[in-house]
């Protein structure tokens, strides 16, 4: 038991180290939608491309993880927002 369950933990590792990397990019994405919106003069928030980035999210695990994923993406879009607003130092309404 010891010796596969230091093995799914290795895994588990690396695969964070992964979304380390990815979280790090898409932040870095977002740094560049905040200029672009900046440009814009648009808001920070738009609820309808949050609802898009969930809902699609969402459809690419199975049911039984659905709900997980619509947290974390829920929770990812919201450092995503703070961010943002943290890099056009608006203020939040």
């Amino acid at each position: 038991m010891k010796d596969s369950l230091n093995a799914l933990r290795m895994r588990i590792d690396e695969i964070d180290g992964k979304l380390a990397a990815l979280f790090a990019e898409r932040l870095k994405c977002s740094e560049q939608a905040a200029e672009i919106k900046r440009a814009a003069n648009a808001p920070v928030l738009d609820e309808t491309r949050e609802q898009q980035v969930i809902a699609r999210a969402a459809a690419l695990v199975g049911e039984d993880m659905r709900d997980e994923m619509i947290q974390l993406m829920r929770t990812v879009l919201a450092l995503s927002r703070e961010r943002q607003y943290k890099l056009l130092n608006q203020e939040r309404n």
